[in-house]
């Protein structure tokens, strides 16, 4: 089962949503939650994990926008999905800093909305399978991709940021290796300079020279890398 948490203002959108969501038979089950304030949300998601949120950016509310509440939601779960949802496209470029996972448009439609949610349970699903393997003293070694937030090279070793653990793991190896290794099972990761890639699940905020991970760490863009990742953030909006 997957929970699912629509959050909107506009009580009649998170019922229709909620509605439309239903009335599609997908792979997985899905639990929906339905708030019409995003402080709610955010007290209620305190003791329920949500894996997908449907986030309307404009809740009325000062200070406590869909985006605010998102961010404050991530800290906590880095692996939510968040899909925003606004009547306003000029939204989109102020959510590079937000790295969602997709943006549909107001008044929503049915075909967008639940490829969204689709492409969501894929992700998820993949992520329960996809496993890196490494060697470290003499033993094989495997983990979740979806736990990865970066692989930093530091000659001659590798050292492997979690989501969940402030100890670094490591072993000896080569990025550019590893890199091929991981790319062959999953399209979440990004090389941004010569010696880290990230999951791009975990950015925080993005621009064309750095990027801030979940843990606020601040990653220089390489030069030799920036028309990669500049593509990637134009071809995801």
């Amino acid at each position: 089962m997957i929970n699912v948490a629509v959050c909107d203002d506009n009580i009649i959108v998170t019922k229709r949503t909620k509605e439309i969501i239903q009335m599609h038979e997908f792979k997985d089950e899905l639990m929906i939650d339905t708030f019409s304030d995003g402080e709610e949300l955010y007290k209620n998601a305190m003791n329920k994990k949500y894996e997908i949120l449907l986030m309307d950016i404009e809740l009325g509310q000062e200070n406590k926008n869909g985006m605010s509440v998102s961010e404050r939601i991530k800290a906590i779960y880095p692996d939510v999905i968040i899909i925003f949802l606004s009547g306003y496209p000029k939204y989109k470029s102020a959510l590079l800093n937000f790295e969602p996972f997709r943006f549909i448009q107001k008044p929503i439609k049915i075909e967008y909305l639940i490829q969204a949610l689709e492409a969501a349970m894929e992700r998820i699903n993949g992520w329960k399978n996809n496993f890196f393997y490494y060697r470290s003293a003499g033993e094989l070694v495997k983990i979740r991709t979806k736990k990865i937030m970066l692989l930093e090279s530091v000659r001659p070793y590798i050292y492997i940021k979690t989501i969940d653990s402030e100890k670094k793991l490591k072993y000896r190896g080569k990025l550019d290796e590893a890199q091929n290794e991981i790319e062959k099972i999953s399209n979440d990761f990004l090389r941004v300079n010569r010696s880290i890639l990230i999951n791009k699940d975990y950015i925080q905020r993005c621009s064309k020279r750095e990027l801030q991970m979940i843990d606020n760490e601040i990653i220089t863009i390489g030069r030799k890398y920036a028309p990669i990742v500049n593509k990637y953030i134009m071809d995801f909006y």
